[in-house]
């Protein structure tokens, strides 16, 4: 039996940070005109920076779409140009 490590708070910080970066960078490609499209997949934290990134999103001017697993806890996001850009 595996032992459970306790919930560290600075290390769920550290990762939520993380993945917001992982979001802005993938809106900061798209709305460049870099990429017509990016995904991004198994993010652990997707529930508490969706508010962030669609802030974030419709501020770029970019579509934002979360992608649930039924199979997975975690969140993948697609991040496109908005039709017609």
């Amino acid at each position: 039996m595996h032992a459970v490590e306790p919930f560290d708070v600075t290390t769920a910080q550290g990762a939520i940070s993380h993945e917001l970066d992982l979001v802005r960078s993938a809106i900061a490609l798209v709305a460049g005109h870099g990429a017509p499209r990016v995904s991004l997949a198994n993010l652990r934290f997707g529930e508490q920076l969706m508010a962030e990134a669609s802030r974030i999103a419709a501020e770029s001017d970019v579509v934002l779409r979360r992608v649930w697993s039924p199979a997975s806890s975690a969140l993948d996001l697609i991040i496109e140009e908005r039709a017609g850009a």
